[in-house]
């Protein structure tokens, strides 16, 4: 039986290599990163706090990260967290570090009363979606249709 992964919440001293990371799973999805230093720390360790950012590490160095963002469903009373980002380096995938960051994530919105954890993949990405459910994930049922506010823009009138 393989060791168990070591899981730790990130420190801004991890700035760099999760930035690299971060850049990583931007190129695997064909998108061009525009995450820097400087937003990760904002996000991460900034005020408010904007997002949770676990770290697995192998061989003295950071093979794989996770990123949590809070949800809620006010109306039924119920705190979730949002597994926005998971990613594992090229050489560590299939050692457990996936499994040990989704177990991380699941434990720390536990204790934190959360009652669900969601995560989304590529509608391609059939790996991925393999992956989730061989963990204990269920397909959970499409939202209604989803819209977005351009905040960038300026405001009409």
């Amino acid at each position: 039986m393989a060791a168990p992964v070591p899981v730790r919440p990130a420190v801004p001293g991890d700035i760099a290599e999760i930035l690299t990371l971060v850049e990583a799973l931007a190129r695997f999805h064909g998108d061009t990163p525009g995450a820097s230093a400087a937003s990760l720390f904002r996000d991460l360790f900034g005020h408010p706090v904007w997002a949770q950012a676990l770290v697995a590490e192998g061989a003295g160095n950071i093979v794989g990260y996770a990123v949590l963002l809070p949800l809620a469903r006010l109306h039924l009373g119920q705190r979730g967290m949002d597994l926005h980002h998971l990613f594992v380096r090229d050489g560590h995938r299939g050692a457990g570090v996936g499994a040990a960051l989704v177990q991380a994530a699941m434990a720390g919105s536990r204790d934190l009363g959360c009652s669900y954890l969601t995560v989304s993949t590529h509608p391609d990405n059939d790996a991925a979606k393999e992956y989730y459910r061989h963990l204990g994930a269920k397909t959970a049922p499409p939202a209604a249709d989803r819209f977005a506010f351009d905040l960038t823009a300026r405001a009409p009138g």
